[in-house]
């Protein structure tokens, strides 16, 4: 594992008892020529891993073993840094000494590398210098697969629903946050979800055991599908709960809503869906331990391809298991539904899992628009190579001459940009960015804009993507109007379960540059011509990127991308959709009469408005402007009861 690791930060800090100040850490060793900004890059740990400040806490962990194992997402450098966090005795004042030691990993080259983060969990490499050295690998720690089950047996049902929860967050979902004082919860968690995961998925996959939340923060700031969180911060983790987490006690026992349903005490329920449904099964059945030697077998032939889209290796392992007939029909549905684009057809192991999908899976339900019943079968089989510049060329488009002497330079310019040729959406990008509107080329755009539905719309989706690292060229304003209609009935803007803001990447946000902005002045019919889309890229302006110059209109389509989230996430009644929107995108009462009217016309007339126009004329003296609202509310929707006198105020 010693290949991957571009180096290594280890760091010191000192916390005295009832402080809430954050830690300060001092770097003690850092690998030769790791350049300045990337060791602040991994001592920038301090408020994550701050004990609680009220009092020194019995068992942060054993004295050199870890409380914190925390995966940080990606940085622009492609770069992932694995932090451990350590406690030493009390001095004599009381005073805790903290050690932090981070491994900075390049999930690019892992390959067919076996470890996975949460191997690493109380692992002895913590307590020295952790940097890879000749003759010495990084080994495991203590969990297993005798741990998770005793550790499963004492927390009973939890299983079901951190696998529901883990498998919604990798499309996109909200994080899973597991409060209480055991920080081993979260790392047996991580380290089940790993098992089930090609190992660089699992370093792309980003957690940590133990994450202070010293102030309450919207679920889209957090950078983790999994985390715990200590008992001491309960309370600021409830407001997270409403945006979007699935907040589960340590403790708990969550209770069955139904089949493959779960409410947890948060009033969260939890769906699990195909993948979820299949890990728990081959857990309860005992096939783990099978089923992760066959996940690592599918790494050795496959590296890291497919990482992106990291549920089918749990359904091509259960594939390849020897005695799963019962199991084999919805292994072969869900590695259907989820086969990634550049997975090596012709390795010998996926080659007789793609034989099974095709034998045992069922028609897909919704067909790509240009595809044939069995068309995604021929994409596996063998239309997407790892070389999809040259299928560019070859196999999907039959383009002009210009056009595809075109592909050639932007194939031969994205094996000069990346290790690993063939990434099929910037060449597609590339070759997009070659067509004018020339009714010439109206046959090639056709082309492009055909595959880029099938292609660019799921990694446009897709959380994990970057499309500044990868090197993808800004889309064609062309192309971008041809994809706007795909992406708005995508289920990842469509179901308001993504966090507004934070459906797409950030990164993908900033590629995307101004497009699907919503522009010009706040008026009824510009609202109504915003989408799903256009909330999106207006809520990551305001709640995620915090900008200062967010446009009445954008602040209005963001008040409209919340109202999706409400109504996406079961538990929340329909009369407090709006308010609790309103409240996200106009703080602090700053909602005026004027726009308050506008989002009225807007909103579907199903979900009420009445409690967010009420508070806005409880600030706002009666006059005919006032009297006109109220008049309009009332042809709308019954007012309730509680607001009457307010009314009747207003209407004079």
């Amino acid at each position: 594992m010693s290949g991957p690791v571009r180096g290594h930060v280890v760091g010191s800090a000192v916390w005295r008892p009832g402080t809430a100040e954050p830690l300060r850490w001092q770097p003690e060793v850092v690998s030769r020529d790791l350049p300045d900004d990337i060791v602040h890059r991994v001592l920038a740990d301090g408020p994550s891993a701050l004990p609680p400040a009220s009092a020194v806490p019995r068992r942060l962990g054993d004295v050199d073993r870890p409380y914190r194992l925390a995966l940080s997402p990606p940085g622009s450098d492609g770069l992932v840094c694995l932090r451990a966090t350590t406690a030493g005795r009390p001095d004599a004042s009381g005073a805790l000494r903290l050690r932090l030691a981070g491994l900075l990993v390049d999930p690019s080259v892992i390959g067919s590398a076996v470890l996975r983060p949460a191997d690493l969990w109380d692992a002895d490499i913590w307590s020295m210098d952790p940097g890879p050295r000749p003759g010495r690998d990084l080994r495991r720690g203590s969990l297993d697969d005798a741990g998770l089950t005793a550790f499963a047996r004492a927390h009973p049902d939890q299983r079901e629903v951190v696998l529901a929860a883990v498998s919604s967050t990798m499309r996109s979902g909200g994080p899973l946050l597991v409060v209480g004082d055991e920080p081993a919860a979260a790392a047996h968690w991580a380290w089940l979800v790993g098992r089930l995961l090609l190992p660089v998925a699992t370093w792309l996959l980003p957690f940590s055991t133990y994450e202070r939340l010293v102030a309450p923060r919207p679920a889209g700031t957090l950078p983790f599908a999994l985390a715990g969180v200590p008992g001491a911060d309960a309370s600021a983790v409830g407001a997270i709960a409403e945006l979007g987490a699935t907040v589960l006690g340590d403790r708990e026992q969550p209770v069955r809503g139904g089949r493959d349903r779960w409410v947890l005490r948060s009033g969260t329920a939890v769906s699990a869906g195909p993948w979820a449904r299949l890990a728990e099964t081959v857990v309860v059945l005992d096939l783990l331990p099978e089923v992760a030697r066959r996940v690592d077998a599918l790494a050795a032939e496959v590296g890291g391809a497919g990482a992106r889209r990291p549920l089918w290796a749990l359904a091509a392992a259960v594939l390849l298991l020897d005695d799963a007939d019962d199991l084999t029909a919805d292994a072969a549905a869900l590695a259907r539904d989820e086969w990634p684009a550049g997975v090596p057809v012709g390795a010998p192991l996926v080659t007789r899992v793609l034989e099974l999908v095709r034998e045992h899976a069922p028609p897909p339900v919704v067909a790509a628009p240009s595809a044939r019943p069995d068309a995604w079968w021929e994409t596996a089989r063998g239309r997407v190579p790892a070389d999809a510049g040259e299928s560019l060329s070859r196999t999907w488009f039959r383009l002009s001459g210009a056009v595809r002497r075109g592909v050639e330079t932007a194939r031969e310019r994205a094996r000069e940009r990346q290790a690993e040729a063939g990434d099929l959406p910037s060449s597609l990008l590339s070759v997009a960015a070659l067509l004018d509107d020339s009714p010439a080329l109206a046959e090639d755009r056709r082309q492009i804009a055909e595959l880029a539905r099938e292609v660019l719309v799921p990694a446009v989706l897709d959380r994990s993507t970057d499309p500044l690292r990868d090197g993808w060229e800004p889309v064609a304003d062309w192309l971008w109007e041809e994809l706007v209609p795909e992406l708005e009935v995508a289920p990842q803007l469509t179901d308001g379960r993504g966090l507004p803001g934070t459906v797409l990447s950030a990164a993908t946000h900033e590629w995307l540059g101004h497009r699907s902005l919503p522009v010009g002045p706040l008026t009824v019919a510009a609202l109504q011509r915003t989408g799903p889309v256009e909330w999106e890229r207006a809520a990551h302006r305001l709640h995620v990127r915090r900008g200062t110059d967010v446009t009445p209109l954008e602040r209005a389509a963001a008040f409209l991308a919340a109202v999706s989230f409400g109504a996406g996430n079961g538990g929340t009644p329909v009369e407090r959709w709006a308010g609790r929107a309103a409240e996200a995108a106009y703080p602090h009462g700053s909602l005026d009469l004027d726009t308050a009217r506008v989002l009225m016309e807007v909103l579907p007339a199903d979900i009420p408005f009445a409690w967010v126009l009420g508070a806005v004329l409880q600030r706002t003296p009666p006059g005919a402007v006032t009297r006109a609202a109220v008049l309009r509310l009332l042809d709308r929707e019954v007012v309730p009861p509680a607001l009457q006198r307010l009314i009747e105020w207003h209407l004079g």
